[in-house]
């Protein structure tokens, strides 16, 4: 029994699918005369889509607005060789609603049910042309009119696809009860249409659509010249097209839509965005013209209008790419970089043949900086867009940021005719260049920049740096004054200009220079460096502290800056302040060599030579191969009177590196402190060959020929030191030791009344000296 039951029921429920699909098929073959394709056109003649209508009257059809609403040309299609033209007579926006007329329409209307009438459940068939594949019927349950935004709708669960929007929805007797219009996205299988009660509110109170004017010269072709001006991406040219073919054509949404267009990529974005809106007014199923009003709004920084946009658009043709790509760009503009990932690939899996999809995954691989990347995407875009000129450019100049400027600089110069924005490029090319110290291909690609943009100032500061790089710092000096004729307050051209005429000795210019550079808002630490470094060199002691203690206050991180400050400080014997910055320096990296050296050198003025050496042994100990290291520790040494000791580690100093020096001098008073005059003197000789005008080397060597009884020679030797150093005491003490060797009163009471007056202490030694070893009388 139970098993007959089951057959019976399986038995039962296959002939009510066979009625209800005998039911579909007799109400298909009852209205389908009375459904019918509508295709639309655009302006050169070719197809743009498809769409259904209702026969509701004679000569007279209802369809969706946004079915044609984008059409230069709207046709309904009888059978497959019988297209007539249709004229737009009447719509009711707030419906989606409009009507047609077709001259001699042979097909019958369909009668019209009160919506009023329809029942929760019912069942109902919509007939319409989905997906373009010609008429079809399916059937579902409806509701009672429901009121959606104040709008009154009918939901249906009858299927309802693309391309059946402006078909009927028909009752089991064939009569229409709705306008099927689209699909409800919070919901599953449930569609919506206008019920058809509103068609008789459009022929009482629809807005009359006038008929388009008729064509005013045969020989225009207004958008196969509209495409070839932006192919040839004649922006300005084509605005002007656009407005023409408006005027023209004032309902036309194609010239309305290539206005828009043009003015966005003209740079008038403010303007682009007026025109769009008005014509998404217009039209609001024209999902391009919503694109660009994307781009419009992103143009002016309006971003949450701009998402706005683009997801109308995408809402309007999911399937189309396009939107998701501007959503992509918008996204990446506000800095969402993984929206922005999410959204352009969906646009490369809708649309890979599509070049912008692809550009705009280039721009957001660049602005994450994965500049392989971008270069990988813009290569398909190349491909897909040959010979596109703004196509070899951008993928030029995502080529330098990857380091590939071989082939970036070839790219650029196939190009030809440079634009301003090329210059930018070049200088691009000219810094990774430069990074790789290919300075030749460097320096011509700055050049390239500056030529095509004179007014380009990191084109200038770029090739400035180059030339200093290469020891060109005159040809450097100039470029630099370039910069500051396009900028006067340019800080970085002012303090690296200073830097490089105080080293070539003009210490006022760059003093002047600087101190232009650390006036006014936005000083950074690079500007008051330089500053610090150029008042050292004038021995402006403080100057240079105050301008180390801006340095560090900005960036609190260099131990180098933190040693200048110490260093500064210690020679104004301000030893707390100093001894602060060289703990500061030791907290960021306790083994610095210099820090170390500083340190021994700090101490070593103030008398502490057992402190000073303590430093200095760090200093070998962590850099055995540093001749200042040895060179410290060897003073510290001399200073403690451990002569053998120190002799050793200046030994070591002039070995490491025989061209500086102090080690030299430092030697040459260790082997006279030793009493080896003639090493000494030796040492002090080669001294004075690297540093004529070294006054301690100058002292020393006179002491040593003078212990020698080479009087003449020493005198010699003292001459020359007073010359350099004419305020010297020590020099003054030796002449008259000298005059006094020599029994010569007149060069020691010379000597003895300059250092009354210079140092008196000084005075009194030389004269209880002099009188001890010689017959010499003083004054009283």
């Amino acid at each position: 029994m139970k098993t007959l039951a089951h057959c019976a029921a399986f038995v039962a429920a296959c002939v009510a699918g066979a009625v209800q699909a005998q039911d579909a098929r007799t109400i298909f073959d009852q209205v389908s005369p009375s459904v019918l394709t509508i295709r639309v056109y655009d302006a050169a003649g070719a197809a743009d889509g498809e769409g259904s209508g209702v026969v509701i009257g004679p000569n007279e059809i209802v369809t969706n607005c946004h079915v044609i609403d984008n059409a230069h040309a709207v046709r309904v299609v009888l059978h497959a060789r019988d297209e007539r033209p249709a004229v737009p007579t009447k719509r009711l926006e707030e419906a989606d609603l409009c009507l047609l007329h077709v001259a001699d329409l042979p097909n019958p209307p369909v009668p019209l049910r009160a919506s009023g009438e329809v029942v929760r459940g019912e069942r109902v068939f919509a007939v319409g042309n989905p997906l373009g594949l010609g008429l079809a019927v399916s059937e579902g349950m409806s509701s009672a009119v429901m009121t959606f935004g104040g709008k009154p709708r009918i939901l249906t669960s009858a299927a309802i696809s693309p391309g059946s929007s402006g078909g009927g929805l028909f009752d089991a007797k064939g009569r229409l009860i709705g306008i099927t219009t689209g699909i409800l996205q919070l919901g599953q299988n449930v569609n919506v249409a206008v019920p058809a009660d509103l068609i008789s509110r459009v022929r009482k109170e629809g807005e009359s659509i006038a008929p388009a004017p008729p064509q005013q010269a045969k020989d225009v072709d207004w958008y196969a010249i509209a495409e070839k001006l932006r192919s040839e991406r004649q922006w300005q040219a084509l605005v002007e097209h656009s407005r023409q073919w408006l005027d023209a054509y004032p309902t036309s949404y194609l010239a309305g839509e290539s206005l828009g267009y043009a003015q966005l990529n003209a740079g008038q974005a403010t303007e682009a965005r007026a025109t769009l809106l008005a014509l998404t007014a217009k039209f609001p199923s024209g999902a391009r013209a919503f694109t660009y009003l994307g781009g419009a709004h992103r143009a002016l920084a309006e971003l949450d209008l701009a998402e706005a946009a683009a997801r109308r658009a995408i809402a309007l043709r999911p399937g189309d790419g396009y939107g998701y790509s501007v959503l992509a760009e918008i996204q990446l503009a506000a800095a969402r970089l993984t929206d922005a990932d999410q959204s352009v690939a969906k646009a490369i899996r809708l649309s890979p043949a599509l070049a912008y999809p692809w550009q705009a995954r280039a721009h957001i691989a660049a602005a994450a900086k994965r500049y392989a990347d971008a270069v990988s995407d813009m290569r398909v875009v190349a491909r897909l867009m040959p010979g596109n000129l703004e196509v070899r450019r951008k993928l030029a100049a995502f080529l330098a940021l990857a380091g590939q400027t071989g082939e970036a600089r070839t790219l650029m110069a196939d190009i030809g005719t440079q634009q301003q924005g090329d210059a930018l490029i070049w200088a691009s090319i000219g810094h990774d260049e430069s990074q790789r110290k290919r300075y030749s291909d460097a320096e011509n690609a700055f050049r390239r920049a500056i030529e095509i943009d004179p007014r380009l100032i990191d084109g200038w500061k770029n090739l400035a740096l180059l030339l200093r790089t290469t020891n060109r710092h005159r040809e450097g000096e100039e470029a630099l004054r370039t910069v500051l004729k396009i900028d006067p307050a340019d800080k970085w051209a002012l303090a690296l200009l200073a830097d490089m005429v105080g080293t070539r000795g003009q210490s006022a210019e760059a003093k002047n220079l600087l101190e232009q550079a650390t006036q006014g808002e936005s000083v950074t630490a690079r500007e008051w460096r330089a500053l610090g470094r150029s008042r050292l060199l004038e021995r402006d002691l403080k100057g240079a502290a105050d301008a180390y203690a801006k340095v560090v206050a900005l960036d609190p991180k260099s131990v180098e800056d933190w040693i200048e400050l110490g260093n500064a400080r210690g020679m104004l014997r301000q030893d707390a302040e100093a001894t602060a910055a060289l703990q500061a320096a030791a907290q960021l990296d306790p083994g610095n060599e210099r820090l170390l050296l500083a340190s021994a050198r700090f101490h070593g003025e103030r008398g502490d030579f057992v402190k000073a050496l303590e430093f200095a042994e760090r200093a070998v100990e962590k850099y055995p191969a540093s001749a200042d290291a040895w060179n410290n520790k060897g003073f510290s040494l001399l200073r403690l009177t451990q002569f053998k000791a120190a002799i050793e580690a200046l030994t070591t100093a002039v070995r490491l590196d025989p061209d500086k020096v102090a080690p030299w001098i430092n030697l040459g008073e260790a082997y006279l402190r030793a009493g080896e005059m003639g090493r000494s003197i030796a040492s002090l000789d080669r001294a004075l060959k690297l540093a004529p005008k070294a006054a301690d080397a100058r002292l020393f060597i006179t002491q040593a020929f003078a212990s020698t009884g080479q009087y003449a020679i020493a005198q010699k030797h003292l001459d020359e030191l007073l010359q350099v150093a004419p305020q010297l005491p020590a020099a003054w003490y030796m002449s008259g030791l000298l005059g006094a060797a020599t029994n010569d009163q007149v060069v020691t009471l010379r000597a003895y009344e300059k250092l009354k007056v210079m140092n008196p202490q000084v005075a009194m030694a030389l004269r209880k000296e002099a009188e001890g070893k010689s017959h010499i009388s003083f004054p009283d």
